[in-house]
Order: structure tokens, then sequence, then C-alpha cells
């Protein structure tokens, strides 16, 4: 049986301290029923039920735990009494003890904590100490249970651990649901209560509820997405979940300062995403624009653009973003499918076409590697076909295409093949066209003919037809010698281009009889018509090197270069004397030169030295350029006028200066003055409070001492050596702070803001005149002509508050006059180097105007000039100036490599 039963209470008792402000109240005959809510833990969360004429055995009253954790019989007859009212609350904790407050819902008080209780009219049968939990689990409760959550409840639920009672003036379903939401604290319980009272009287205090624990989870999954920031794949679902509890908690309160925070919050991190992926959409236009990988930068951009349009679809940087990387993806995939679409249809060079703009992708696209891989295929079949005609020139123009879209073995093993096929086809072709030429012309009576165009052909090629070269041998060298001998007697002495001509031609053909036959008188005839060519070029040499200020010395050492080939001893000194007069000149005129000066057309007297240096250095920067100009400098002396002059003039340099002087107020600190301290006010409240609570622990001390109990006496002496020692540790805090502080007294003062305005101009020209002084490109303005502002402050106060500082040293305003003659200087060069890149142009347009006057001479000498400067090749102006040469001079050999210097 137990040591408890039903029964009625003892006298009041002493008066305790306690957390909260309850004072004991008297018994009454007949217990009042109360209205209760009473919220309970349920299978699917939290329920509630109402109860009317609630009794907590028997009289509504509990008794104060004070500081007493372990009752028997006295103890608890000692304990002060609190009568259960409307507007409190009763709630049994996780530990089982009976915990009251004097607040429930909206009205509750946050100063005021929860005091143990445990529940009244107990009668103690047996000795015995009780812990609170104990005591609780005899709580017996009456009443009648009005509608609730649960329907089918009509049983009051008993008083268990998790357990609240909420005292109300009547039943209030609006209110029960409200503190039942609250007890659940989640937001499907928020949710609940405000579908049913959206307009309920605590509907504004359950949306804050409802917002805050929005935010919450929000602020949960942004923290989530910012530490998945660094993964491979960024959880960016995250960010976009954080948003939309965002904007739910906004909806609900729209001033929410958290909500409003942790959205600008999200807003930047979505701007920095957008700006990211056109940052990557701009580094794959460029590597699609340089034919370099890139591919990834798409992708990249993609999902950057794609997340933060998910997250913010209204934001434009957002919507930018995600329309530029979908019309990359769209263009991208159009190209695909075109690709093929040519494949499909077996058109590989189409299909080429189409594709070539992404090949550089293939390592990072399977889908580009695939269509390149189905290119190539078609290539080498078509290739096959080839070879089955066979054609092995289309064989090895179809597989090094296949060779180019995808290089591996298998097609570097079949062009090599192809290529070696193809190359004795068209040897076998060619040697067969040279024999049928070669009968034409034995058939013409033109047995010389017969035999150099098979002499002519490569060693390959020759190989195939030596059993017609032997048949004709012999009388080609009898009808070449007989010729030779007959052209040296009609053109010597050599007095003109045909005598030139003939005479080269007899010594070609002793030359290659003397190779079949190795005759040795030949060898004589040889010399002789050696010297006759020598001595004629040397005459020419001479005759064109000696010309005024170089004029046709590119001419002269052309014929003295021709003069050495034929190894005169009568001539090779007077040959190698010759050169070596002329080579100053010929360096100089045989490539572009330019001198290259600058004046000055201002009247200020440093902008003489500007010209200077801009000469030296726009020399230096055409000397630095890569093109095959000669630079000569004003101090260089050179035998001859270099080809051109770059002529420049500074026609404005100068800079004006102004200012305005802007009054300014700002703050300064006067002074200082004496306030009170507010950090020692507040420690010097809660030092008073806790000497009041050792006052009230020394009072139950004395009570204790007077009932002469040593439990009591040794609880309330712990409580008043506690109390000491939290006294004795605010005191000595509290004369570590100073009671009053200093605060900063300020006052208006003015300052000034002084505003310089320069004016910079640099005005520059240049034009490019030949060496006779004839201006052959047209003058080159550059200007600069820059406004410039600076700020200082003077008289700004040391003390400023408000963080105004005398800041701004007047710079020298030398410094922008030389920042922008640079800029002068740079645009200079490059417009200079872009002129005289184009002077062959120039050159072979003034050739042209000789040649059509009938100055051949002087059209030579600059056709030269222009094969000179520039790049070999058989291009149309390059082939048309050497077939000049070739009629007019018999220059053969000029242009056909890079001149050496």
């Amino acid at each position: 049986m137990s040591p408890l039963v039903m029964g009625t209470t003892g006298r009041l008792g002493v008066a305790l301290v306690c957390l909260l402000p309850l004072l004991p109240m008297p018994a009454h005959a007949k217990t009042a029923g109360l209205s209760a809510i009473e919220i309970y833990p349920a299978q699917n969360g939290q329920a509630y039920e109402q109860i009317a004429g609630f009794v907590l055995n028997g009289k509504n009253e509990v008794y104060l735990c004070g500081s007493v954790s372990s009752f028997d019989k006295s103890a608890y007859h000692r304990l002060g009494k609190v009568t259960l009212a409307e507007g409190m609350t009763l709630e049994r904790d996780s530990s089982g003890v009976l915990m009251l407050s004097q607040g429930a819902g909206p009205s509750l008080n946050p100063n005021q904590g929860p005091a143990c209780v445990v529940p009244g009219n107990l009668k103690f049968e047996k000795a015995g100490a009780f812990s609170a939990a104990q005591l609780a689990d005899l709580a017996q409760t009456e009443g009648s249970v009005l509608p609730a959550s649960d329907p089918a409840a009509t049983q009051i639920v008993p008083l268990k651990p998790g357990v609240k009672l909420v005292f109300v003036a009547a039943p209030d379903q609006e209110l029960a649901e409200y503190l039942r939401s609250d007890r659940q604290g989640d937001i499907g319980g928020w949710q609940a209560y405000l579908t049913k009272f959206a307009a309920g009287p605590h509907s504004s205090a359950a949306r804050k509820s409802l917002a805050a624990l929005y935010v919450g989870v929000a602020t949960a999954d942004r923290q989530t997405y910012e530490n998945s920031k660094n993964a491979t794949q960024p959880d960016y679902a995250k960010l976009k979940d954080s948003q939309q509890m965002v904007d739910q908690a906004r909806a609900l309160v729209p001033d929410d300062a958290a909500a409003a925070d942790l959205n600008l919050k999200i807003h930047a991190e979505v701007v920095t995403l957008s700006q990211r992926a056109v940052e990557s959409l701009g580094l794959f236009q460029q590597a699609l624009k340089q034919q370099t990988p890139g591919y990834l930068n798409l992708v990249a951009a993609e999902q950057l653009a794609d997340a933060a349009f998910s997250v913010e679809p209204a934001t434009p940087e957002a919507t930018t973003a995600e329309s530029q990387s979908k019309a990359a993806r769209a263009a991208f995939d159009g190209v695909m499918r075109d690709a093929e679409s040519q494949i499909a249809a077996h058109h590989a060079d189409e299909a080429a076409q189409k594709i070539a703009p992404l090949r550089a992708f293939a390592q990072e696209n399977i889908r580009v590697s695939n269509d390149l891989e189905a290119i190539a295929g078609l290539y080498v079949a078509d290739a096959k076909v080839h070879e089955e005609q066979p054609d092995w020139p289309g064989a090895v123009k179809d597989l090094e295409k296949a060779a180019a879209i995808v290089s591996n073995p298998e097609t570097a093993a079949l062009l090599k093949t192809a290529r070696q096929e193809a190359k004795m086809a068209t040897d076998r072709a060619a040697a067969a066209a040279a024999i049928q030429t070669s009968q034409e012309s034995q058939t013409r009576g033109d047995i010389i003919a017969a035999y150099e165009v098979l002499d002519d052909l490569p060693p390959d090629q020759r190989a195939l037809v030596t059993d017609r070269l032997q048949s004709v041998k012999d009388q080609y060298l009898q009808a070449a010698e007989q010729s030779a001998a007959e052209l040296q007697k009609a053109h010597e002495p050599i007095n003109g281009l045909s005598d030139e001509v003939g005479i080269q031609t007899a010594y070609g053909y002793l030359q290659r009889c003397y190779g079949i036959a190795n005759d040795p008188t030949l060898q004589d005839r040889i010399v002789i018509l050696g010297e006759d060519l020598s001595t004629f070029y040397l005459q020419q040499g001479k005759k064109y090197a000696e010309k005024p200020d170089g004029t046709g010395v590119n001419v002269g050492w052309t014929y003295l270069s021709e003069a050495l080939q034929y190894k005169s001893q009568d001539n090779l000194g007077a040959i190698h004397d010759e050169m070596t007069t002329a080579r100053a000149a010929h360096l100089l005129k045989s490539r572009l030169s330019v001198r290259v000066v600058f004046r000055d057309q201002t009247s200020r007297r440093d902008a003489v030295d500007f010209a200077a240096q801009l000469t030296d250095a726009l020399a230096t920067g055409l000397e630095s350029s890569g093109l095959d100009v000669k630079v000569v400098r004003p101090q260089d002396t050179t035998p001859v006028q270099p080809n051109f002059q770059l002529v420049g003039d500074v026609l404005q340099h100068e800079m004006g200066k102004s200012q305005d002087n802007v009054p300014k107020q700002s703050m300064y600190r006067f002074g200082q003055e004496e306030i009170p301290n507010e950090a020692w006010n507040e420690l010097n409240r809660e030092y008073e409070r806790a000497n009041n609570d050792l006052e009230s622990a020394r009072s139950v001390l004395e009570g204790a001492q007077a009932h002469g109990k040593k439990g009591e006496i040794k609880d309330a002496q712990k409580a008043v050596d506690d109390d000491e020692k939290k006294v004795e540790d605010l005191h000595a805090k509290l004369d570590t702070i100073p009671k009053n502080k200093m605060q900063d007294v300020e006052r208006p003062y003015n300052y000034t803001q002084i505003i310089y305005h320069l004016r910079i101009a640099v005005e520059l020209q240049f034009r490019i005149l030949d060496s006779a002084g004839d201006e052959v490109a047209p003058r080159v303005p550059v200007r600069r002509d820059t406004p410039r502002e600076y700020t200082v402050l003077q008289d700004v106060k040391p003390d400023d508050t408000q963080g105004v500082r005398n800041e701004g040293v007047i710079p020298n305003d030398n410094d922008f006059l030389e920042g922008d003659e640079y800029k002068a200087r740079d645009e200079l060069i490059e417009r200079a180097k872009a002129t005289v890149a184009e002077l062959p142009g120039v050159v072979l347009a003034r050739a042209d105007r000789r040649a059509a006057d009938g100055d051949n001479d002087g059209a030579a000498e600059l056709y030269i000039l222009y094969l000179n400067s520039t790049p070999p090749g058989d291009t149309p102006d390059r082939l048309r100036v050497r077939k000049f040469l070739i009629d007019q001079f018999n220059f053969r050999n000029v242009g056909k490599e890079a001149p050496s210097q």
C-alpha cells in the first residue's frame, strides 16, 4: 500500500524564496473547477484537449519546492502553498517534476522562469522521504473533457512527463490550437494553425513563429550550400531551397530583419553566380574563336546560370546569364546537328566544314569526338574507293583529310602506302609524257629538245627513261656542239640581251655535252664562253652599281652575282673588288631602309627633348617589330640615302592647369566630458540583487536554526555561502570598472576641398618620303587631348570625427604629362609599324609606273627591292615581277629564295 493517500494540507509553513513571485494562498472549503487546455504528446505530434471543471487532487493547490529536493512529512507541510488560477501553466518536465509558471501563451513573462511544485492535499501515513517526481506521480485530475484535437478523447490525459496544462478563463479552441502549434514548434504545426485561424487573435504571433522557422531552415540550407562550394559539384538545390524558405518567411512577416538579411546574402550569391557564368561563357567563346580546348567552360556557364536563374529568375543578371548560356548551347547543338546530318548523307567534306569550329573540343565532348571519328571514317572509305580505280592521288588526298581530322597509326600507315603508290604513278606518268614529247621533238628534227626533255627529269623519273636517253645521246652530242658553235659565232661579242642569251645557251649546251661525253676539248670552249659572260656581267654590274646615290645598285649587284657563277680567273678579282665597293650601298638599298627623324614645331623649349625621345623610341619600335626593315637614325652616316624617310613633327605639346576651391563642413573632437558608465550601473544593479538574495538566504538560515533541523540548516547554510561568494565576486568585478567614463565632445568646423583641373594636349604627325623627298604615304596624325582632375583637402583638423582626413598630396603634374606622352608615343609606334608594313605595296606600285613609262632600269631596281621585301612564294605579283626581270634583263634567279644579306 502506498505510504501516501489523498488528504488535507497542514499549516502553511514558512515563507520561501522562490523563482516566481507567488504567495501562499488560503484553501477553500469547496474547490471551484478551472478551465484548462491540456497539451500532450500524441502519436502524430502534439495534441490537446479542453477541460471544464478541472480539479487537481481535489483542491487545485500546489506546494512550492523551494530549495528542498527530498520531501518527508515534516518538510512537505512546511512548503509554501499556491492556488492554481487562470493564467498559470503547469507542466511536467522530462524528469517528471511539475513546473509552475505564472503566464501562458502571449501573456508569458519572459523575466520569470518556472518553479518546482508538488501536488497539494497529500497525506503521509508512514515515515520516509520522496522526490518531487515521486510526489508528482500522485497527482490526480478531475473534470469534463470538451471537444479536443482527437474527437475520440473522452478521458483526461494523465499528467505524465511532457504534458502541459494551461489554465484559461473559458474554453477557447483557437487558443488551444495555438498552444498545440507552439508546443509542437515545427512548420507543419504552425501551418495547420494558420490554415484554420488565419485571422485569429494569435495569428500574428503564429506568423512570426513560422517565419522564424522558415528562416532557420533557410539559414541551414544556405550553410549546407556554402559548405559544398569547394566540392566538385556545389549543392545549388540547397541555395534554391533557402531562397524559397526566405520568400515564405517574408510573405508571412514582410519586415522580418533576419529574412531580409538572408535574402540580401542569397541575392549577392546569385549575382556572383551570374557573373561567373558570363565569365565562363566568355572563356568558351574565346576558345571557340581561337580553336582551343574550352568546351567545359560552356558546361560550367550552364550550371552557374541555371543555378542563379532557378534561385532568382527575376534578377536581371541571372536572366542575362541564363539566356546567353542557352543561346550558346543552342548554337553548339545546331552545329552538331548540321554536321551529323552531313555525316548521315556521307558528305565528308561538308561534315568536316560544319564541325570545324568545334574540333578543339574533341577531348572534352564525346559527341564531337565520335563525329570526328565518323568523318575520318568516311574519308578512309572514299580513299579505298580511289585505290580500287586506281586513283592514288585521290586516295592520298582523302587520307590526308582523314589524318587531319583524327590522327591514328592505321590512317598513317594507309597514307604512307598511298603516297608511295601515288609517287610511283606520278613518276611513271611524267616519264611517259616526257618520252612522248621527246619522240615528237625528234620527229620534228629537234634532237636537242628530244634529249633535254628527258635529261631534265628528276632522278626517280629520269631512271625510267634511261633507254630512251641512250638512244638519242649520240645525236644530241653532235647537234648540241654544232648549235653551240653557231650561237658563239652569231653572238660574239656580247652587245646586248639577245647576245647574252645566245652565249648563255651555247654555254649550257657545251656544259651538258661535257657531262655526257667528258670530252676535254669541250672544256676550252666552255672557258671561253664563261669568260665572255663573266666580262659582260662585270661591265654591266659596274655600270649600274656606279649610278648616283645607289639608284642602280640592286641591278648592278645582280649582274655581279651572275658574273661569279662562271668562275672566270681573269675577272674574279675585279668582281670581288666591285662587290666590296658596292656592298654598303647594296645592304641599304636591297631591303626596306628608313631614316627616322622627329622635329619640334612648337615653341616649348623642352619639346626638343621630347622630339629626340620620339625619334629614338620610334626607331627602336621599328627595329623590334619583326618587320624586315633597316632603321637609320639621324646621327647615322650612310654611303647613300635610305630608300625612305619617316619624318615626324611635334605639333602640340602643352599642359594647362586651373583649380576650384569648395568649402566643406565636418565635426571635430573639441574635448571630453564625464558621463555615467552604463556597464558599471548594470553590474551594480546585479550586485544589489545579489545582496538582497543574500539577506533572504540568511533569513531562511535563521528560521532553520530556530527549528533545529540539521538538514534544513545544512541546505540553508549552503545557500548563504553561495550567495556570499556571488556578492564577493560581483564586488571585486565592480571595483575593476570605473563608475564614470569620458565621452568626446564634438563641434563643427570648416575645411577646403581643392579640385585641380589639368588639360594635357600632345599632337604628333608623321609622313614617309622616298629618297628624293617625294611623299609616298599620307600624313598620319596622332593626338592625345585628355582632361585630368584630382582633389586635395586642406585645413582638415587632425581630430576630425567624421572620417575626413587631410589626404591627397599634390601630384607632380609632369607625371600626368609623361603618361600622355607615353600613350601618344605607343600609338605613334603602332601606326608607324602599320604604315611601314605597307611599303612593299608602295614600292610595287611605283615600279609598275616606271615600267609603264618605259624606265626599265628604274623599274627593275624597285622590282628587286619588292622581291627582297616580301616573303618568298609564287604569288601573282611576284610571278609577274620575276617575268619582267627575265624578259628585260635575263635575271632568272632573283626572287626564287629569300635574299642573303
